[in-house]
């Protein structure tokens, strides 16, 4: 966290061509940029000072704004790293969108899931283990299984983003897919399509309309024979019990 460097990633066109030959490699290896605004720079400031005041310990950073001397324009916050999170501070359910890292001990692979589904946000995770273990091997499964996300890496960090997986998250992270077949469907208007399979067509079965309720052909049946026929259909569908659906069937025979 220390060692991350500030700047922007490509040269100013506002240097003179004095200062671009000794900047000219500023833009070189930086690690983070600016951010987009400073308007959550207090929210940031107050959920930092907040677990500091309930137990966290600042390891490295100053958790503040940063004035980058070649971008004194630049909205930058100082990468900062916090120990001693608990999940019942404000800054472990908080969408920080800053570069603040949170380290939160776990006893074991089920206090670890415990703590990462803690919080209502849930797009994307990494599991970090030993796959030469086996006893390491089977609590890295059982967070991938358990972990409420939408996308989970192993032993690496975003790695879904770049080979076309289905893309979205869960709970607090929304819902829905892009990418993958999941994501295509989604934009995709779909049809249901019902023909009798041409086996069972030449076997006699078919899904066809029981004269009882054929209105296309022009029979004309008593009101109380339709009634009675669709109220059996219903009970044969629907009804709860095997003596109501057995009734449903009889409905219908009386009825047809």
């Amino acid at each position: 966290i220390r060692g991350l460097r500030l700047g922007s990633a490509l040269p100013s066109p506002s240097h003179s061509e004095k200062e671009k030959d000794t900047t000219s490699t500023e833009h070189e290896g930086i690690d983070i940029g600016a951010m987009i605004s400073p308007a959550s720079f207090p929210h940031l400031n107050s959920l930092i000072s907040s677990a500091i005041s309930t137990g966290a310990t600042l390891q490295a950073g100053t958790g503040k704004p940063h004035t980058h001397p070649l971008h004194p324009q630049g909205h930058y916050f100082s990468p900062t790293l916090l120990t001693g999170i608990t999940k019942d501070m404000p800054i472990a359910t908080t969408e920080l969108f800053a570069p603040i890292a949170l380290l939160m001990r776990a006893s074991n692979a089920s206090n670890a899931i415990e703590i990462a589904n803690s919080t209502p946000y849930a797009l994307g995770a990494s599991v970090f283990g030993n796959p030469s273990s086996s006893s390491n091997k089977t609590d890295v499964e059982k967070c991938v299984r358990d972990i409420k996300a939408g996308m989970i890496s192993i032993n690496d960090f975003g790695a879904y983003y770049a080979v076309g997986l289905p893309f979205g998250g869960r709970a607090g992270s929304g819902y829905g897919r892009f990418g993958g077949q999941e994501g295509l469907r989604s934009i995709c208007n779909l049809k249901s399509v019902c023909r009798d399979r041409g086996v069972a067509r030449w076997m006699g079965v078919g899904t066809r309309i029981p004269g009882v309720l054929d209105f296309l052909k022009g029979r004309e049946v008593e009101g109380w024979r339709k009634v009675a026929f669709l109220r059996g259909m219903m009970e044969v569908g629907y009804a709860e019990g095997v003596g109501r659906r057995v009734r449903g069937f009889w409905g219908m025979g009386r009825s047809a």
